[in-house]
Formats: C-alpha cells, sequence, structure tokens
C-alpha cells in the first residue's frame, strides 16, 4: 500500500519517493499495489453544526471542490506511472488519514505499507510523524517509512 499526500509536500519529493518505492517493490515481489490517499475538509463539523454554520448547498460544494482538489493533484503524481484516480487499485477516500489508512491496511490484508514521515512539531527528525506513528501503532503491517531527500537527523 502506497498512502501518498501529494498536497502535503509542495515539492512533490516525498510522494514521488512512495511511489518509485512502492511500485518498484510491488513490481519485483509480483504484488498488487494499491494507492490511498485520504483527504478531508478543515473545518467541516463546524461549518456543517458548529457556530461556522453555512447552507448545506454551500458545504456540499466546498467539499466537491475540496475533493477535486485533491483528485487532480493524485492524477497528477500518478500520471508519471501511468495510472489515474480511477483504477480499481487507486483510492481517493474522505476521512482522517490515520483512520483512512489503517482501515485499508486490515481490510485489504496488506503486509507493506509505504508512507511519508514529515514529522513537523516536537524535534524535527526524532519523531517520524503524527500520522505515520499512528498507523504504526494500530498495525501489524510492515513499514517502509520515507524521509524527504536530503534529510538529516538532528540526533547525534
Amino acid at each position: 500500500l502506497a498512502a501518498v499526500n501529494p498536497l502535503e509536500d509542495e515539492s512533490d519529493e516525498v510522494p514521488r519517493l512512495i511511489m518509485d518505492l512502492a511500485t518498484s517493490l510491488a513490481q519485483h515481489e509480483h504484488a498488487v499495489l494499491k494507492v490511498v490517499h485520504a483527504w478531508e475538509l478543515p473545518g467541516e463539523s463546524i461549518l456543517a453544526n458548529g457556530r461556522g454554520r453555512i447552507p448545506r448547498k454551500e458545504l456540499d460544494e466546498m467539499l466537491e471542490n475540496r475533493k477535486s482538489r485533491h483528485r487532480k493533484a493524485l492524477d497528477t503524481l500518478l500520471s508519471r506511472y501511468d495510472l489515474d484516480s480511477e483504477a480499481d487499485n487507486i483510492h481517493l477516500i474522505k476521512g482522517r488519514p490515520t483512520q483512512i489508512i489503517s482501515t485499508c491496511i486490515s481490510e485489504w490484508n496488506i503486509d507493506l505499507i509505504v508512507m511519508g514521515t514529515l514529522g513537523r512539531f516536537g524535534v524535527p527528525g526524532l519523531f517520524i510523524g503524527n500520522t505515520a506513528e499512528d498507523v504504526l501503532r494500530k498495525t501489524q503491517a510492515a513499514a517502509l517509512a520515507v524521509k524527504p531527500p536530503g534529510f538529516v537527523t538532528p540526533v547525534k
């Protein structure tokens, strides 16, 4: 399973590296490659039910625009691998990345996940990133954690 977020890294290096590794490993092992990208609309619950409530039609338009933006970014990434978001092995799923990725691993009986580790909080490089850490805690699948090219750990 390649877990990608083509909107997470403006340089596109981490998502490309994830796909390079996942496609290469799948080909080498004669395995089925699945790709998942989880997306969400920040503040959706507040816009739907909270103080910032907006009309349902407006919220639906915002959701559709957000999904479209994510699909376009995903298709741009996948085009390098002769794939697109309409293929059966490509999954653009609305929801929290940790939950979506963990569910996919379990439901699809995934034995290896390739995902980025862009730890942005705490001591950079000491932690692998909230999403990756949460997924690894919830699964028994092996993981190939990908840091950005040129990453140098500050830990000596």
